[in-house]
């Protein structure tokens, strides 16, 4: 890492430039300096926002500005929370993440640790452009009857609230126990470079390095709702090859097939949207995504001899997905062995690859029970407890074991965030604080009855 004198974390300069885009219903940048000044975890969040750390691609054409940043970020968020004492550690594994180890406070230090989990890289609006600078704007953003201020772009690049949001809340919970000098088991923190493509970094991760048998990760979008439970991400790769090809108007007839007509058939029969809906939680049990659909270009005079169709598939249970997997692989067979007596060479592949597992946790766990009762101190007696959709670094803890040979045992929050991944993405400065009070009696709670 650079020396920590060499590592510039002035925001003020970005928060206040006139080099960027004018938005509706945006206020002053002084207002939001104001802000961050009298709230820790905002100023964190906006030291951490104005570098932008889309997830390093290899080979694109801005991968050294991306490895320069997540670099960067990574060296910054390490100098935020060493400086809040001496004996917080970190390092990067060989995959990419940076780990922080927090020893407990006095009395505290053979305890076994809390694990945080969160996520450094970001989705950029502009995949060409990834690394564009990212200014951050207080606007007032209309909810229902209400106005609030929320910290959203100049509408040119997302925030990257997730999970810088998130991250700055970590930073904040630790700051407050060590200057409030409070009793507190140790931590263990887990920043993954990945979590918004392969999330190779945390399929590697090794995991008996720690203690920590619970964990909360902090990558949720809605204040004061806890998540059990996230669907797995299946990517699925299916290649037509081996067709004749001709003329499309000398041997278009009834013995010819083109890779569209496969493609065509295939994409209807596998289906694309929610598979089965669950009702109960207002979410989809399992769905299907066919993000990319392609034939190999021809003459506009030839068939098509070659083609693809991608999809991805989430499911909340390991039933589900293998019940439709199986499907899945028997409509490739069936559409295979229908055109095998027209074309004998003709073969159509299926590569299935699990990016993340499913994670079905416990709605009455230790980690939920005192969550609830956090929530309740700060004066939030009605949380929500639902299994979400989308996936989080706890799935990839499903097969993994800690030092002790312990499962992982995890919960989901979050602060409020809207239109993640989109030039509109927006984060209420207020929840961030709410949140981290929030998990700050948590943390207490926790200290006490374990």
């Amino acid at each position: 890492m650079l020396p920590v004198a060499l590592i510039n974390i002035n925001h003020t300069p970005i928060l206040l430039s006139q080099n960027r885009r004018k938005i509706p219903n945006e206020l002053p940048a002084e207002r939001l300096i104001q802000i961050a000044n009298k709230n820790p975890v905002v100023d964190t969040f906006l030291k951490l926002a104005v570098i932008p750390t889309p997830t390093v691609r290899p080979g694109h054409p801005k991968e050294p500005e991306m490895k320069e940043n997540m670099e960067l970020v990574r060296q910054v968020t390490a100098k935020l929370f060493e400086e809040l004492h001496p004996g917080i550690t970190s390092y990067v594994d060989k995959y990419g993440s940076l780990i922080i180890k927090v020893p407990g406070s006095k009395g505290c230090e053979d305890r076994q640790p809390l694990m945080f989990m969160g996520h450094l890289d970001i989705v950029p609006a502009d995949l060409d452009e990834p690394t564009k600078q990212i200014y951050p704007v207080l606007i007032n953003h209309s909810i229902k009857e209400d106005i609030k201020e929320y910290i959203a772009t100049d509408g040119t690049t997302t925030l990257g609230a997730d999970d810088k949001a998130q991250v700055a809340i970590m930073w904040d919970i630790v700051r407050r126990f060590i200057s409030e000098e409070k009793a507190h088991v140790p931590f263990e923190i887990v920043l993954a470079p990945d979590e918004e493509e392969d999330s190779a970094s945390l399929i590697a991760l090794d995991t008996s390095q720690f203690k920590a048998k619970y964990v909360i990760v902090i990558d949720g979008d809605e204040a004061f709702q806890i998540t059990t439970g996230c669907a797995s991400f299946v990517d699925i790769k299916i290649d037509i090859n081996g067709l004749r090809g001709g003329h499309s108007g000398i041997d278009n007839r009834d013995d010819f097939i083109s890779a569209s007509d496969i493609l065509t058939e295939l994409g209807s029969v596998l289906g694309n949207g929610v598979v089965k809906w669950n009702p109960e939680i207002h979410q989809p049990l399992i769905s299907k995504n066919i993000y990319e659909y392609e034939i190999k270009r021809t003459p506009n005079n030839a068939f098509s001899t070659k083609g693809h169709i991608y999809l991805s598939l989430r499911s909340l249970t390991r039933e589900e997905q293998d019940n439709e997997l199986g499907r899945i692989k028997q409509e490739v067979k069936r559409t295979e062995e229908k055109y095998k007596c027209i074309e004998k060479n003709l073969k159509i592949t299926i590569k299935t690859d699990e990016q993340f597992p499913p994670w079905q946790g416990s709605t009455d766990n230790l980690l939920v029970k005192l969550l609830k009762q956090a929530a309740g101190e700060a004066g939030h007696s009605s949380v929500k407890i639902i299994p979400s959709h989308g996936a989080c670094q706890a799935n990839h803890l499903v097969p993994k074991r800690n030092a002790y040979a312990e499962e992982f045992i995890s919960a989901l929050v979050g602060p409020n965030l809207e239109d993640l991944h989109t030039v509109t993405e927006k984060a209420d400065w207020r929840s961030l604080v709410e949140v981290s009070d929030w998990l700050y009696k948590f943390v207490q709670i926790y200290e006490s009855e374990t």
